[in-house]
């Protein structure tokens, strides 16, 4: 996706008005960033469910992940 597209789908961004203040370049990393952040999310969770579909142990993943294995399972086991 290119930046235009990615400027156009920021909400509540006055595009004219970042225009004349010269702060698209700040935004735009930003935005980078934060993608970076659902990407990595997006990794993290499809790593955990291969883990688990491997007969990983919840205690396991939680010591891969630096946590204790009730949060790792709060955060990433299913529900439902």
């Amino acid at each position: 996706m290119d930046d235009v597209t990615r400027m156009d789908e920021v909400r509540g961004i006055d595009l004219l008005r970042l225009n004349e203040v010269g702060d698209i370049r700040t935004l735009k990393r930003l935005m980078a960033a934060k993608q970076g952040v659902v990407d990595a999310e997006i990794e993290l969770r499809t790593a955990v469910e291969v883990a688990r579909e491997a007969g990983t142990s919840w205690g396991d993943i939680a010591v891969a992940l630096g946590t204790t294995r009730s949060n790792a399972y709060q955060r990433f086991g299913r529900r439902g």
